[in-house]
């Protein structure tokens, strides 16, 4: 993970954490975080990391807000690379803007879709700092994640069963190549 997706996860994890500094909030509930001052702004009382289904809302957003930036600039790219004279010339056909869609921008995107679904879904399979950051996989273990579950039996307290962790990691690298495969053949599919 690079540095600039790793302030955007800590900075909106800390949005969801941060206590408030209002003082008509009371200090021993936990429920002090930007947001949910916002929500008892408006006479709710929502804690977004210790209760469900908040929690796993909260990790969600910070994770659809880590991921998006990417798959934007991917479909950006790809909708700038539609050819404009396919465009113009299914408009002079009378084509509507929902039939232009599916005709042709869909169509022309399509890999890049694939690209970035593919992607996201291996990317799910690797989430840690999120849940790890916002919820510690709380509350009850509730969003306790793969990776979360791997990481504590290799090196938590007690017994370490670091074999178990091994082979647990190995089958999710074989997941991820699957998901690799199903890419790699779909887009030649698309190439061909």
């Amino acid at each position: 993970m690079s540095i600039p997706l790793m302030k955007k996860v800590i900075s909106l994890g800390q949005l969801l954490l941060e206590t408030g500094n209002s003082e008509d909030i009371s200090r021993d509930s936990s429920s002090n975080s930007g947001f949910s001052f916002a929500f008892k702004r408006f006479g709710l009382d929502v804690n977004l990391t210790a209760t469900q289904p908040w929690a796993w809302i909260a990790i969600v957003v910070v994770t659809l807000w880590w991921g998006a930036g990417g798959n934007m600039i991917i479909y950006v790219a790809a909708l700038n690379a539609v050819p404009k004279e396919q465009m113009e010339a299914a408009q002079l056909d009378g084509a509507g803007n929902v039939a232009r869609f599916f005709k042709i921008i869909l169509p022309n995107i399509r890999s890049q879709i694939l690209f970035t679904t593919v992607m996201t879904t291996i990317s799910q399979f690797n989430i840690y700092g999120q849940p790890l950051m916002l919820t510690g996989g709380g509350p009850n273990n509730s969003t306790k994640v793969l990776m979360m579950y791997i990481q504590q039996n290799a090196f938590g307290t007690g017994i370490s069963t670091a074999g178990m962790s091994a082979a647990m990691a190995v089958l999710l690298g074989l997941i991820i190549m699957v998901f690799s495969g199903i890419q790699f053949v779909m887009n030649r599919r698309s190439n061909a």
